[in-house]
């Protein structure tokens, strides 16, 4: 799997305000995210997503974790889908003021680690949070996720999930 360049980003016709962005089956990397700069900010919904497989789980790598808490730090995302990719900064990134305006966050598919979980449960900023899918993780992770006023799904509910 190759993650998406700058080049790329830079060659799409890409309005001044984006609202929805969502990029499946392609990591981004630090330029990309750069590149697509300050649009990110006035996003209420981001998509970044991957299909695990038992051959590769597709990763953001911390630099691009990091460029898109630089990028999306408004308050204006409402739904963040991370399913089916990891990172090792996704502690960082549920502690940041990315997750203050969040109110559903997708971590289904292996992209909640245990410590994800932790930081998720001491977060200041997951305040607006109401709906966190955690589908498909391990049970030892997901059984001791206690956020009040959040609705937590992991279950299965689509024949096709």
């Amino acid at each position: 799997m190759t993650s998406v360049r700058s080049e790329v980003v830079e060659a799409l016709p890409l309005p001044g305000k984006l609202h929805t962005l969502a990029f499946h089956e392609s990591p981004l990397s630090p330029a990309a995210v750069h590149a697509l700069g300050p649009r990110l900010d006035h996003l209420s919904v981001f998509a970044c997503t991957g299909f695990p497989t038992h051959f590769a789980v597709p990763a953001l790598d911390r630099d691009s974790v990091r460029a898109l808490m630089t990028h999306l730090k408004s308050g204006r995302l409402v739904k963040l889908d991370l399913h089916g990719m990891t990172s090792p900064a996704f502690e960082e990134l549920v502690c940041s003021p990315v997750m203050k305006g969040v109110h559903e966050l997708d971590l289904s598919n292996g992209s909640l680690t245990a410590g994800v979980a932790e930081a998720l449960m001491r977060s200041p900023h997951v305040g607006e949070l109401r709906l966190l899918v955690v589908k498909e993780n391990p049970v030892e992770v997901t059984s001791r996720l206690v956020l009040p006023g959040v609705s937590i799904n992991d279950r299965r509910t689509e024949l096709w999930d």
